[in-house]
């Protein structure tokens, strides 16, 4: 008997463990998106500013090389802004 209710305690557990690992899932699928959206956010402005500048000719390995060098700034300059 006194096993039959540990192996029933303890396949509560695991359903709570699943549940709990579900919630995490749903939550982290959650933060990936909205970072997407606002990485989105920040690469419109960004290609904004060179259209206003003209810098049409700028090639996108050398935009990559930028954005990878100024992220943590352009970062802390977003939270800054949104502060």
């Amino acid at each position: 008997m006194a096993t039959k209710e540990t192996e029933s305690q303890k396949q509560l557990l695991q359903d709570k463990i699943k549940k709990m690992q579900a919630k995490l899932r749903t939550i982290e699928a959650a933060e990936r998106k909205a970072e997407e959206k606002r990485l989105s956010k920040i690469r419109e402005e960004f290609f904004k500013i060179l259209a206003e500048l003209e810098l049409y000719d700028v090639k996108p390995e050398k935009l990559r090389e930028l954005l990878k060098d100024n992220k943590a700034k352009l970062l802390a300059d977003e939270k800054n802004a949104e502060s």
